[in-house]
């Protein structure tokens, strides 16, 4: 048989009722503004990379480099010979080519991370396939050999070569 509840024990069970209601809607609110502030984060450093990508003129400089035949071969090509040939007596000149060489694998690497190593929603994933920069500045800057042999001697461990 059952026993009837009593106001006074209703009263209770819709008060327990109530605080899991409100523990829960509190968990879920908590969740969403979770994955709101992740998604400000990654537009925010996306932004970040994208624009130290295409404004910073050290490496519009070594695109232009890596892109252009002339260029290469009358800049970059002959300091990268030199120092791939273990020759560490550079002028100022040939190392601050050197040195924007490097900001700019570096960048490349920061991008490659971010676009593997962050969540990303489907919309997100679309954005960073249509930009593609290690599909394209990865394979161009290894399709210059003296270039992709810099790459491979400093900085084998963190560009590994595909």
């Amino acid at each position: 048989m059952i026993a009837k509840m009593t106001w006074g024990e209703m009263g209770q069970l819709m008060a327990g009722i109530g605080i899991i209601i409100t523990a829960l809607c509190a968990g879920a609110t908590l969740i969403v503004i979770s994955l709101q502030q992740k998604r400000k984060q990654w537009v925010d450093d996306f932004r970040a990379l994208y624009a130290e990508f295409w404004k910073d003129n050290n490496a519009s400089q070594v695109r232009m480099w890596i892109v252009s035949d002339k260029l290469y071969n009358d800049v970059l090509k002959s300091i990268l010979k030199q120092r791939n040939a273990g020759c560490n007596d550079l002028d100022e000149g040939a190392s601050i080519i050197l040195d924007r060489v490097d900001r700019f694998i570096s960048l490349i690497l920061q991008l490659e991370t971010f676009e593997k190593m962050r969540p990303m929603t489907a919309r997100q994933r679309s954005l960073i396939k249509r930009l593609s920069f290690s599909k394209y500045w990865r394979p161009r800057a290894m399709s210059r050999p003296e270039l992709a042999d810099y790459i491979s001697k400093y900085w084998k461990n963190e560009f590994e070569l595909k």
